[in-house]
């Protein structure tokens, strides 16, 4: 049997299986409590699958472990142990990339981005407008050299697509067309604006905005791209924009540099 519990044959077995006992159930709470995180994480995120079936494999073995209790292997279930625990933890805090269509998770999403990059969903909306359509938010975190972004797009009524106008109107450096971006989402500017001249003492004037060139399709003419900040230079870009087009009542907020 499975399940069937180790028997000592004599005290010093007896206190050999309580301190292993010990040690599992130490690593067992460890365990859970990070099977319940990536849980979460796995319903509101959609990251983390992969992960959560390991801790969920690890938990259980500890579980049997716990029940049955051991005789021997203290010392090497305590090192196999620590070195699992470590291992999942890191793959828990590295970041994730996710893409998601549905609506309700954006804020868990959002938060999960703010917490392993503080600021860097600041200058998206805390919460999204009842009337959503054409939902999609992307998550792709920088790899070496290869540059992430974050990103979320919806359609919504023109009266908060107003709103979102009049608020980053204030907060843009650069007002550009959106016609003026290729499909790959570059632009340029022949003149830098002072804000940016700190982090682009070798910029090429280049701006990077990686939207999603299926939803904007055909409607660039009436689109409009707010720069909130950027760092001039198609090597490493980074930078935060809004794209708004009232008149089709879409939107779009990129953060690119993740």
């Amino acid at each position: 049997m499975i399940l069937k519990k180790v028997k000592p044959a004599n005290t010093k077995e007896a206190a050999v299986i309580r301190r292993n006992k010990v040690s599992d159930l130490i690593f067992l709470i460890i365990a859970i409590i990070m099977a319940m995180i990536s849980a979460i994480t796995c319903i509101t995120v959609e990251v983390d699958y992969i992960i959560a079936f390991m801790i969920g494999g690890w938990t259980a073995f500890l579980l049997l472990c716990y029940i049955r209790g051991r005789k021997s292997l203290f010392e090497l279930m305590l090192i196999l142990n620590i070195f699992a625990a470590l291992i999942l933890i890191f793959f828990i805090l590295i970041a994730k990339g996710f893409n998601c269509t549905t609506p309700w998770k954006y804020y868990s999403q959002r938060k999960y981005v703010a917490i392993l990059h503080p600021g860097y969903s600041d200058s998206f909306p805390h919460k999204l407008p009842k009337n959503v359509s054409d939902y999609r938010i992307e998550s792709v975190p920088s790899i070496l050299q290869g540059t992430g972004h974050f990103s979320v797009r919806f359609s919504t009524s023109e009266q908060q697509l107003t709103r979102y106008e009049a608020e980053y109107s204030k907060q843009a450096i650069y007002i550009i067309p959106f016609s003026e971006f290729t499909y790959q989402g570059i632009a340029s500017v022949d003149e830098m604006a002072p804000e940016t001249y700190l982090d682009s003492r070798e910029g090429d004037g280049s701006i990077y905005v990686p939207f999603d060139y299926d939803f904007w399709e055909g409607h660039e003419d009436d689109s409009v791209v707010y720069v909130i900040s950027v760092v001039h230079n198609s090597n490493h870009p980074r930078g935060e924009s809004v794209i708004i087009n009232k008149k089709d009542g879409m939107i779009e907020f990129v953060k690119v540099g993740y």
